[in-house]
């Protein structure tokens, strides 16, 4: 992840202040694609939707800015993209 996570967009899903989730998205070269380069959840919490969660708010946020389709693959706080 290190040689990437400059690259794209990461979401991040909180509990309160604890991070539990994120995935991060890179472009492609299809403006209209994007690819899903990661996505993890804390061991503790899997299971609680928090990964379809976040992958959600990707399609939700890729749909509405750039028209994308998925090429890869709530109540959680899931944030808004940060760019690193």
């Amino acid at each position: 992840m290190a040689t990437y996570i400059s690259l794209g967009e990461v979401f991040v899903a909180r509990h309160g202040e604890l991070i539990v989730g994120y995935a991060q998205i890179v472009e492609s070269e299809d403006p209209r694609e994007f690819e899903l380069k990661s996505l993890a959840v804390i061991e503790a919490r899997q299971g609680e939707g928090i990964g379809r969660d976040l992958v959600g708010a990707v399609v939700a946020r890729r749909t509405t800015c750039a028209g994308a389709a998925k090429r890869n693959g709530t109540g959680w706080g899931v944030a808004a993209p940060r760019a690193h």
